[in-house]
């Protein structure tokens, strides 16, 4: 297998996971994001490891779809 379909991949499950597990625990999620104080960098930490995992993801479907195209021309 290409190492840019693991990639992708790999990416995509990372993403898949901290999805599921935010909407899984939604009732723990949303009771440590409201307390405030240093509670309020959870939220904050957890958009940027999201943004990272799916952004890395997407990146690399990107690539995989133009190395497509390239074959094809």
């Amino acid at each position: 297998m290409d190492s840019l379909k693991l990639r992708i991949l790999f990416f995509g499950t990372i993403s898949f996971i901290l999805y599921f597990l935010i909407f899984y625990f939604e009732e723990l999620v949303m009771h440590y994001f409201v307390l405030g104080s240093w509670y309020a960098l959870l939220p904050i930490s957890t958009a940027f490891v999201i943004s990272i995992a799916y952004g890395s993801f997407a990146n690399f479907v990107i690539n995989y779809i133009g190395k497509l195209q390239e074959k094809k021309s």
